[in-house]
């Protein structure tokens, strides 16, 4: 067993550099600490229970703001928008602590993958965001937006 084991290990080592270098993203979003600790935040209290895909997408709502036109254009300014996100508001982000899954959420994000066009989400108890934006999807328990064109 232990054999296999380091065998397994040792060919993943062999193939670590191949396949990091094939599967290099276009693109790579580089976040400054303060921004990455604060994505972290936010994404573990607004989607702590919805996993790695759930926290990602709220980080790529953030992302998506800041390079819209029609939200302020930094990490903590969009976070901390009034009446944007209820943990900000209700102190829950200062509280919130990044597990594995929310550190696997922002790695993902750094290397160029990015849900493109979602701009805001809810759970999908609340509904009431249908007003303002086009529903795009659902994950887990929460409704995911685009703005309206």
């Amino acid at each position: 067993m232990k054999r296999k084991l380091l065998l397994g290990f040792l060919i993943m080592g062999l193939l670590w550099p191949v396949r990091s270098e094939a599967c290099q993203p276009e693109k790579s979003i580089e976040i400054e600490y303060e921004d990455a600790q604060l994505l972290m935040r936010v994404a573990q209290a607004e989607a702590g229970n919805q996993g790695i895909t759930g926290q990602w997408l709220v980080m790529c709502v953030v992302m998506n703001r800041v390079e819209s036109e029609d939200f302020p254009n930094t990490i903590k300014e969009v976070v901390y928008q009034k009446n944007q996100f209820a943990t900000a508001t209700n102190g829950a982000i200062d509280k919130a602590e990044p597990t594995p899954d929310t550190h696997y959420a922002l790695a993902y994000l750094e290397s160029g993958e990015i849900a493109e066009g979602i701009i805001a989400f809810e759970s999908n108890k609340s509904q009431t965001l249908d007003k303002y934006f086009w529903k795009a999807f659902e994950v887990k328990d929460h409704i995911f937006y685009t703005l309206k064109q």
